[in-house]
């Protein structure tokens, strides 16, 4: 995480594109890849770092789920797709 603060430049911005594996098992849940990242998570990761201005969800879209997709078939319920701003101040 050092890395990316000193590579970024100040202002910039990382788009991160997270999978977050949300109802199911939780042996489903844990599985991967890829592996689940909500954005609890982000925000634990992230938020401490002496750099990070801001984190913010840019968007956010269910996954659909199909009758017999590897996914489902695998124990999950739901799934969503999240993309996240991290800001450099």
């Amino acid at each position: 995480m050092k890395v990316l603060g000193e590579v970024l430049k100040p202002g910039g911005i990382i788009l991160l594109c997270a999978i977050d594996r949300r109802v199911g098992s939780e042996k489903a849940k844990a599985a991967g890849p890829p592996y689940s990242l909500s954005e609890s998570h982000v925000r634990e990761l992230f938020e401490h770092l002496p750099w990070v201005k801001a984190i913010h969800v840019l968007r956010e879209k269910d996954l659909m789920l199909d009758e017999g997709s590897r996914w489902r078939n695998g124990g999950l319920e739901e799934v969503a797709e999240v993309v996240f701003v991290i800001e450099k101040k």
